[in-house]
């Protein structure tokens, strides 16, 4: 599916729901405003909701499995990035929240295959942010020092 396929995709779902494009970037907008300002509680509701409405917003779901870290609930981390990474095979950031959930679960096999994933998208030109290679590296140095 392209980027624009799964917009309108995302923009139907919004609308079956009852909510326009717009008033869910507003509502997600006020989500990350309160995970910046470290209001864990109100933006967990605020995501939750969200994910409620549209079941594979990958955004709001990486926001939980980010909330759900901050709480130590790794379990709840790991169910949120998998389910970021069905919606968006792509997101990069889903495989990382993986991984960082994993280690919190002491799942050092598994968390090495999402690494290698992650290698791979490296490695295929699909992962240029240059924030994103530093959490890659940070979290291949950290699997490979329990080794």
């Amino acid at each position: 599916m392209t980027a624009e396929s799964d917009l309108s995709h995302l923009q139907s779902e919004f609308l079956k729901r009852g909510y326009s494009l717009e008033e869910v970037e507003h509502i997600y907008a006020l989500g990350r405003l309160y995970l910046e300002s470290g209001n864990l509680r109100q933006a967990s509701l605020i995501f939750d909701g969200l994910v409620d409405v549209v079941p594979h917003f990958t955004p709001a779901l990486l926001a939980r499995a980010i909330i759900a870290l901050f709480q130590r609930e790794y379990t709840d981390a790991a169910d949120a990035a998998k389910r970021a990474f069905t919606a968006d095979p792509h997101s990069v950031e889903a495989l990382l929240l993986l991984v960082l959930s994993l280690f919190g679960l002491n799942d050092y096999n598994s968390a090495g295959t999402y690494l290698g994933e992650v290698r791979d998208a490296i490695e295929s030109g699909n992962l240029t942010d240059k924030q994103l290679l530093r959490v890659y590296r940070m979290l291949l140095a950290r699997y490979r020092s329990r080794l």
